[in-house]
């Protein structure tokens, strides 16, 4: 459910330093209006908003989008483009979809107003409540809040995409965890929320789905938000990149997945969560959880961590952006609030990695038409577009080796040098995932068509090795002289039967044998 770094490493090793200092948003102080009349706006700003969500709908070939940038006197720009996954109905406001990794801001919520009230702290050992978790011994609430507890990316990607929907699903995931980090340094992992709602359900005796429902969603008029299949089937399909061309995703729900991202919701959903993180619904999600969620409490990769949100250092207008980014298969998810009172959300129906960057880029971009300044579209990863063709291109390789096997190289020691080539071939194209940390399934999941690709190119060049094989034994017995047998040259076969040969005797000739 993170962004797309963790991909880029898989074409290139990219190294990039970035530097942030901690600022805390006061995001309370700043509550943007309610959802009534319109804020007054440029038509200029807005046309250039339209603009620039046309643009990346046409370059990107996105099937639909929906937007929506307001500040504290109300809506300012609300634009949305395309058709839903079934292609029936037209993308508005209301249209559910997956939120991603947004939804561990709403699980940072719930834990962070236990924590107020007293019924958890912030260090304790989460095996005082989850008993049954292995590998957690020492492990603390605030790790988990924080990305701090020695869960690794992988440790949560291998329990990521079950598909669970019966009954129970978080916690059989959270006990199907593994635990292979070190405790302290930051790595950003599915695996501390996971860990989080199923202590969310623990404390509640109750489902993540229906605390979450009745804690939280429901009080603020977020009626079309859930984190339960049995309440999600109106999710249409999303899409998933081949090729840079969107195709249809729709693998189902995942009940198990909900406290880190399985979470459907809409525009207007959550446009009025972004309210209550600004103050409109203080009996909901009070002023002091605001500032404990959105507090930088650890430096985290490109900015600090709060809980369940990145917090960004001050811009040079003094302005600090508290943000988080969701991607799950087939959907794209942004919520972006400044501490001016002016935010951004914005929700895709379809995600790649290769576009990761320039989806991450919108909502920054939106801000921008209504900051008087004309938004420009972000570059995608030209390393990972280009993966699955360069990846075809090796199969192409891989079946030209195939057919040129057939007959060359005809010395044996070429053809076995030759060999040992298309093994190394192998051997890299399939350890290269496993190598750069990225395990197979997750590659078929998030980059399917380089996963399509790297398949073909694995058994064109497979097929390559055993044509050098057997073309090597063929050639072998065709020229091993066996013991005690006659050899006939090419110039001898040339010639023909010698005079005086058997052969040369025509039957009915008179001639004997």
């Amino acid at each position: 459910m993170h962004r797309s770094t963790k991909w880029s490493a898989f074409a290139a090793v990219l190294a990039v330093a970035v530097f942030s200092v901690p600022a805390a948003i006061p995001l309370a102080s700043a509550a943007p209006g309610s959802a009534g009349p319109p804020a007054t706006v440029s038509t200029d700003d807005a046309r250039a908003a339209d603009d620039h969500l046309d643009r990346l709908v046409r370059e990107l070939h996105l099937p639909g989008i929906t937007a929506r940038v307001v500040d504290r006197d109300g809506t300012l720009w609300t634009g949305s483009r395309g058709q839903d996954g079934g292609g029936s109905d037209a993308i508005t406001p209301t249209t559910p979809f997956l939120i991603g990794s947004v939804a561990k801001s709403l699980t940072a919520i719930l834990v962070t107003r236990r924590l107020e009230a007293g019924r958890l702290g912030i260090d304790d050992p989460i095996t005082d409540h989850l008993p049954w978790l292995r590998d957690a011994d020492g492990v603390t609430v605030g790790e988990l809040l924080t990305h701090t507890s020695g869960y690794t990316r992988n440790d949560g990607l291998a329990v990521a995409e079950r598909f669970d929907t019966a009954p129970g699903a978080i916690r059989r995931a959270a006990e199907a965890l593994r635990h292979s980090g070190s405790r302290g340094p930051f790595e950003y992992s599915d695996a501390n929320y996971l860990v989080l709602g199923a202590l969310v359900e623990a404390d509640s005796g109750n489902s993540f789905a229906d605390v979450l429902r009745d804690e939280l969603t429901e009080p603020l008029g977020m009626h079309r938000t859930s984190a339960a299949s049995a309440e999600a089937t109106d999710l249409p399909a999303g899409h998933r990149f081949w090729f840079g061309h969107p195709r249809v995703y729709d693998p189902g729900f995942d009940d198990s997945g909900a406290p880190f991202g399985y979470v459907t919701s809409t525009l207007d959903d959550l446009t009025a969560y972004v309210r209550a993180l600004y103050g409109s619904a203080p009996a909901v999600v009070s002023t002091s959880v605001v500032d404990s969620v959105t507090t930088p409490h650890v430096r985290g990769g490109t900015a600090d961590y709060g809980y369940g949100w990145r917090i960004h250092p001050p811009d040079s207008d003094g302005l600090t952006v508290v943000d988080h980014t969701g991607a799950t298969p087939g959907y794209f998810a942004h919520v972006l609030m400044r501490s001016d009172g002016r935010s951004a959300v914005v929700l895709a129906d379809a995600y790649g990695e290769s576009v990761a960057p320039t989806l991450a880029d919108t909502a920054q971009q939106l801000l921008m038409a209504f900051d008087g300044g004309r938004p420009t579209l972000a570059d995608g990863d030209t390393m990972l577009g280009a993966l699955p063709w360069a990846l075809s291109v090796l199969a192409g390789l891989g079946l030209v080796v195939a057919v040129l096997a057939v007959r060359r190289p005809r010395r044996v020691a070429l053809r076995i040098a030759v060999l040992i080539g298309v093994v190394l071939v192998i051997v890299a194209v399939r350890l290269a995932p496993a190598l750069l940390g990225v395990g197979g399934s997750q590659v078929r999941i998030w980059l399917p068509d380089s996963a399509l690709a790297l398949d073909v190119a694995t058994w064109t060049w497979i097929l390559a090795g055993v044509v050098l094989i057997v073309g090597g034994f063929v050639g072998h017995r065709r020229h091993r002289t066996p013991t005690g047998s006659t050899v006939v040259t090419d110039q001898a076969a040339a010639r023909g039967p010698a005079v005086g040969d058997p052969a040369d005797a025509v039957p009915g000739s008179g001639s004997t044998a």
